[in-house]
C-alpha cells in the first residue's frame, strides 16, 4: 500500500503537473457534490457543492453520481450511558440532479436520490489502508467485525432507532433554483444565490428520511486565477425533527460551507481539493456522532471527455471523529444537452 501511495505521488508531481504547461485553454469541472452520508444526517437536505455558474439558457444539464461510505461507530455517553450510538454499515447513494436553464441567469433543478444501507464490501480494504497509514481505529472495528449491519440509537434505555435489517429506497426528492447575481469580472468573483425545497418522499419507517419538509438558501462564489479556480458555498437549511427523535432537543437549522481549489493540468484534466463543514443540530450528548460538527476533506480528479460531458472520481476522509463517515468514495459526471 505504501508503494502504491508513493507511485501515485510520483505520477502526480512528475507527470501530470508538467503536462499542465502544454495547453492554453482549460475547462474546470467544478466542485464534487459530496454530502455527509452518516445515517443520522440522511433525514435532512444538504445542498450539493457546486459552481456559482448556472445552466445555459434553454439547455439541460444532468449531474449524476454514485457515492459509497464506510461507517463504523460504537460510542456511549460516559459514565451515565445516557446515549448509546452504534452503527456498522455502508451507505450507498445513487443520485440524479437534473438542471434546466430557464432564463439567462436562472436555472431550476430536480434532484432524485436512491439510498441503500448494506453490510458493504469495503471493510477489508479500509482496514488495510488504515494499517498502511497508521490510522487504524482498532476498538470499534475490532468489536463489530467485518461485513455486518447494525443501526442503534438509545436514549436512557429507550431505543429511538433499532434495526439490523439493511433498508433501501428512494430518498427525499428536492426542487432547487439558482440565480446568478454577478458574472465574474477581472476584479470580482461570480456570485449566485440558490434555494431548495425538500419533499418527504423517503421512508421514515426505514430511517431514510424525516417524513417532513426542509427548505434552505445558499450563497455561491467562483473566482479564477489562470489555471487555478476557487469555489465557495455557504448554506442554511431549516429542518424539522422526525417523530422517532421527538425526545431529543434538536435545533431547527443546519449551517454548512465549502471551500474548493481546482487546478487544471491540461485542457481536459484537473484535480480538486475541497473541504466541507456543517453544524450539528443535536444537543450536547457526550457522544462524538451527535455532538461533533461534520467536517470532510475530499480529493478528486476531473476529466472532460467532450465539450458537453465530464467525469470525476473522489476520495473523502472525515475531519471530526464519528460525525462523518470514516471514508467515502464517489464516481460521477455531468452531461449537458
Amino acid at each position: 500500500m505504501k508503494k502504491i501511495l508513493a507511485g501515485c505521488l510520483f505520477v502526480y508531481f512528475f507527470v501530470f503537473l508538467p503536462l499542465g504547461y502544454a495547453y492554453e485553454r482549460v475547462n474546470p469541472g467544478g466542485p464534487m457534490p459530496i454530502r455527509n452520508q452518516m445515517p443520522m444526517y440522511l433525514f435532512w437536505y444538504f445542498f450539493p457543492q457546486e459552481k456559482a455558474q448556472v445552466a445555459e439558457q434553454k439547455k439541460f444539464a444532468a449531474v449524476f453520481d454514485y457515492t459509497v461510505s464506510n461507517i463504523v461507530v460504537d460510542k456511549v455517553t460516559t459514565p451515565s450511558e445516557e446515549y448509546i450510538v452504534r452503527m456498522d454499515m455502508e451507505v450507498n447513494r445513487y443520485n440524479l440532479n437534473l438542471k434546466y436553464g430557464a432564463l439567462e441567469k436562472l436555472e431550476v433543478g430536480l434532484e432524485v436520490p436512491y439510498l441503500v444501507m448494506s453490510k458493504g464490501y469495503l471493510d477489508s480494504f479500509v482496514e488495510n489502508f488504515e494499517d498502511a497509514v497508521g490510522a487504524t481505529a482498532v476498538g470499534a472495528r475490532k468489536r463489530t467485525g467485518k461485513y455486518r449491519f447494525n443501526y442503534e440509537v438509545i436514549h436512557n434505555d429507550k431505543k429511538l432507532i433499532n434495526t439490523q435489517e439493511p433498508p433501501d429506497g428512494i430518498g427525499d426528492i428536492a426542487l432547487s433554483t439558482k440565480y446568478m447575481i454577478i458574472d465574474e469580472m477581472a476584479a470580482s468573483p461570480r456570485v449566485s444565490v440558490r434555494g431548495a425545497l425538500k419533499f418527504p418522499t423517503a421512508s421514515k419507517s426505514e430511517y431514510l428520511g424525516s417524513g417532513k419538509f426542509d427548505y434552505g438558501a445558499g450563497l455561491l462564489l467562483d473566482k479564477s486565477f489562470n489555471r487555478l479556480f476557487t469555489y465557495f458555498n455557504l448554506n442554511a437549511v431549516f429542518i424539522n425533527k422526525p417523530d422517532f427523535l421527538k425526545e431529543m432537543g434538536i435545533k431547527n437549522y443546519i449551517i454548512s460551507g465549502m471551500l474548493g481549489l481546482e487546478y487544471c493540468f491540461t485542457e481536459r484534466f484537473s484535480t480538486i481539493l475541497q473541504g466541507t463543514l456543517h453544524s450539528t443540530p443535536y444537543p450536547p450528548t457526550g457522544t462524538d456522532p451527535l455532538e461533533n460538527p461534520g467536517g470532510e476533506a475530499a480529493l478528486g480528479l476531473n476529466y472532460q471527455f467532450t465539450a458537453n460531458s465530464n467525469w470525476h472520481i473522489a476520495v473523502v476522509e472525515n475531519v471530526y471523529a464519528d460525525s462523518t463517515p470514516d471514508v467515502t468514495f464517489q464516481l460521477g459526471g455531468k452531461v449537458k444537452f
